[in-house]
Parts: structure tokens; C-alpha cells; sequence
């Protein structure tokens, strides 16, 4: 049997990045914008647009839980999960020994 959330779906939307760093550099001020859309089927993309022109998109696939998220790209070997703290999704990732931090929210 579902879940009430499981069938509403409250998580389903736009995100929008309001706080990314790596290390200790605040990039957010290099961007327009970067965004996160969650769609109802798993279906998820990253999209941004550079401040000083250029922009990109990723697609993703994607299972919502309680307080997790976890993503996965098709041709891509490995998934992570990601918690989801009050309705904000927060990535942080260890590249190259520096720390990606990222917060979306609705």
C-alpha cells in the first residue's frame, strides 16, 4: 500500500539553487541561474545558466525517500543519496578532495 506522499507527490517540482560552494569559493555569483526539476516519473534535470553567457542541462533519474533523495544517470555506473532536510535538497560531494556543497529549495 502507498503512502499519502507516495501518491501526492509534494516533492515534485522546481528547485532552485540559493547556496553553492566548493571548498571554500562561493560560486553561486558565477551563475544566473542553476535549477533542479524534479519530475512525477524519476525523471530529474539539473539546468544552469552562467552569468556571463553559456548555459547547460543534465538528466538525471531519481527515488525521493522520507529524508533522502538518491540520483542516478543513465550510462553512468554508481547512484548518491543526498539528504532532503526541510523540503531543501542538500548535495555535498567530495571532488578531488574539495567539498561540493549545494542547497535546493522549492
Amino acid at each position: 500500500m502507498s503512502s499519502l506522499t507516495d501518491l501526492s507527490r509534494p516533492y515534485v517540482g522546481e528547485y532552485i539553487c540559493e547556496e553553492l560552494r566548493f571548498g571554500e569559493e562561493d560560486l553561486l555569483g558565477g551563475f544566473e541561474y542553476v535549477r533542479l526539476t524534479l519530475g512525477p516519473d524519476g525523471d530529474a534535470q539539473l539546468t544552469w545558466r552562467r552569468a556571463e553567457g553559456g548555459e547547460g542541462a543534465v538528466a538525471l533519474q531519481y527515488e525521493m525517500r522520507e529524508e533522502s533523495i538518491t540520483f542516478s544517470q543513465e550510462g553512468r555506473m554508481g547512484a548518491y543519496t543526498f539528504p532532503v532536510e526541510q523540503g531543501a535538497i542538500v548535495i555535498a560531494h567530495n571532488l578531488v578532495g574539495r567539498m561540493l556543497y549545494a542547497r535546493f529549495c522549492m
